[in-house]
């Protein structure tokens, strides 16, 4: 095909090489050094270089430039608030240079991703950032489904002992966060802890989603997945999953516009399949009582006491929680600015996060972030493309489990949302490129289907 583009080894290769190392082992546990951190900062100057010599790649496009910006900013306006130090009349944070340090690199890492990614995806080049979504969705639906196996081999038979090369805890001694939020029967896998699992189980989800509605026929193998990914998702006990992944996930499969909408004997297969599964696990699952006080009231709390109570501690404004009563002090002593870089710990809601460390400014640049990942999404859902659904409900998803987590720059699952977005503004471009051919050769501008 004469006429067919020409993608390089770097189109091709970085995202599928970031996205298998955020599966990868810590290369350094001590420290916490992750292999997905090692090998961006080498691709990063590449990256850099690339444009220097003129490539052509979707970092031109205005929203991506507009995403890069508003993060960008971010990172400044904390690093200006952290230099300029805490006023006379607040209380001394504790922090370190180290955890400074750490706090920005955990912006910039995202900004760098961003950028590496935004450079290897080509704009206006047929189908191949659409083709390159689907292999990437078949990775991270493959490679969560391992991990749901890994998990359930914990829940059966304990903590595996290679898992002390993934996360960074000293395991065997029963003390570790990890080995403790196992025995309350909380199973992550790879991953931490049950937030970060939680979201990656729910983007793997929304990416099935996403391949099968533009799928004409559907296998066994493809609705097996997604049961095991459901499985995987629901023994970590993430409130990420349970009240934003799950429920978008459905959503998004029910919405009308799917390429075949029957309900398949299939499907009915796996489904019975996973209720028979659920049933019998669940006599030998101690984390089922956890989800049973989610929605179940006793004599103590109602579901929706509980849920004001998970928001109490999550926003710091109990004395409970590990950084109690912080966001009330926040409002009290510098709302506007925040206090800077790790001031007291890391948070563990986005907006908490944002609001301690850039005061309303940052949580400002958060929220537009999300706002205008959500009005790409429709601008192109009204557009009739599937790409616009998607990228729709992944700006919803980033503004619910914001709640939960700082997703945008959670290890290992900040990976993988970025490729999602990133491939996905890929394909949006596409498919407007396309659009305006075919609208040039007709009389008159009209909406593009796929």
């Amino acid at each position: 095909m004469p006429n067919a583009p020409k993608i390089h080894l770097f189109d091709k290769t970085i995202p599928t090489i970031l996205l298998l190392c955020a599966f990868g082992p810590l290369l350094s546990t001590g420290m916490g050094i992750r292999m997905d951190q090692v090998m961006l900062y080498g691709l990063f100057p590449i990256a850099f270089g690339m444009i220097c010599v003129g490539r052509e790649s979707l970092v031109a496009d205005k929203y991506i430039f507009i995403i890069i910006s508003i993060l960008s900013v971010m990172t400044l306006w904390t690093i200006v608030v952290t230099v300029g130090g805490v006023p006379d009349h607040v209380f001394p944070s504790s922090r370190t240079t180290e955890e400074e340090l750490a706090g920005f690199e955990n912006y910039f890492h995202t900004i760098a991703l961003v950028f590496v990614l935004a450079v290897s995806v080509k704009k206006n080049i047929g189908y191949v950032n659409e083709q390159l979504l689907v292999k990437m969705g078949y990775i991270l639906i493959i490679l969560m489904c391992i991990n749901a196996f890994i998990a359930l081999s914990s829940a059966m038979f304990g903590v595996l002992p290679f898992l002390q090369y993934f996360v960074s805890a000293d395991l065997g001694a029963g003390e570790s966060r990890f080995e403790i939020t196992a025995e309350g029967g909380r199973f992550t896998g790879i991953f931490d802890v049950p937030a970060t699992a939680g979201a990656a189980y729910s983007l793997a989800l929304l990416m099935w989603a996403y391949i099968n509605r533009r799928s004409q026929r559907h296998s066994i193998v493809n609705y097996m997945l997604g049961g095991v990914l459901i499985v995987g998702g629901t023994i970590t006990i993430s409130k990420i999953f349970i009240f934003g992944g799950i429920p978008l996930f459905f959503i998004y499969w029910m919405w009308p516009g799917r390429a075949n909408a029957r309900f398949t004997i299939k499907l009915l297969l796996v489904l019975t399949a996973i209720v028979v599964s659920v049933v019998v696990f669940s006599e030998l699952w101690v984390g089922l009582g956890v989800i049973d006080d989610l929605f179940i009231s006793n004599r103590n709390t109602t579901p929706f006491e509980l849920f004001f109570h998970f928001l109490k501690i999550r926003y710091g404004t109990t004395e409970e929680a590990v950084i109690g009563g912080i966001f009330n002090y926040i409002w009290d002593t510098a709302p506007v600015s925040g206090l800077g870089f790790s001031y007291y710990g890391v948070a563990d809601s986005a907006y908490l996060l944002y609001f301690m460390e850039g005061g309303m400014v940052s949580l400002a640049l958060y929220l537009g972030l999300i706002i205008s990942l959500i009005y790409i999404g429709l601008e192109n859902w009204y557009r009739g493309h599937e790409i616009g659904r998607f990228l729709t409900i992944l700006g919803v998803f980033i503004l619910i489990a914001g709640v939960g987590a700082p997703i945008i720059t959670m290890a290992r699952t900040d990976t993988i949302l970025w490729i999602m977005v990133i491939l996905a503004l890929g394909v949006r471009n596409e498919k407007n490129s396309l659009c305006s051919q075919k609208n040039t050769s007709r009389e008159g501008p009209y909406l593009c289907k796929t």
